[in-house]
């Protein structure tokens, strides 16, 4: 059965959560099964926190998301002359699409090089909680 979200959707999660307790011993422990529904609901819920926050400018065909403070310990991206290194690892892996690698994680791109958009929803504090690339038709530079 497939939802969508919407208060029948809510209602039904929170008649589990009833009766899985009603179904368990009295010291059933259910923290972790309200952290998931709420998980459920939230993922579930159209987002109107999601604005475009730049784009990403790609010219070897891959992706390489990783916190800039691992960089300096990493010679294989920062020096130009192991770059050829870095990306021979890469592809020599067990997969083609993405591996984790130096810290980070890289993947190809849909269609190789160009300019992709980059998408965050925001909490409503305003924090980032998710950040998306839309690799599906890129802007050719």
């Amino acid at each position: 059965m497939t939802y969508q979200y919407g208060q029948g959707f809510e209602n039904d999660l929170k008649s589990l959560v009833k009766l899985v307790k009603k179904e368990n011993s009295t010291d059933f422990d259910d923290t972790f099964l309200e952290h998931e529904i709420k998980k459920i609901i939230k993922y579930n819920k159209p987002n109107t926190n999601k604005k475009q926050i730049g784009t990403i400018g790609v010219d070897a065909g891959i992706v390489y998301v990783v916190d800039p403070c691992y960089i300096k310990g990493y010679p294989l991206i920062w020096d130009e002359e192991k770059w050829d290194e870095f990306v021979k690892a890469y592809y020599d892996g067990k997969n083609d699409q993405y591996a984790e690698m130096c810290g980070g994680v890289i993947f190809n791109t849909h269609h190789g090089d160009g300019s992709y958009p980059v998408m965050a929803t925001f909490d409503d504090e305003g924090s980032i909680e998710k950040i998306e690339i839309d690799f599906t038709g890129g802007l050719d530079f």
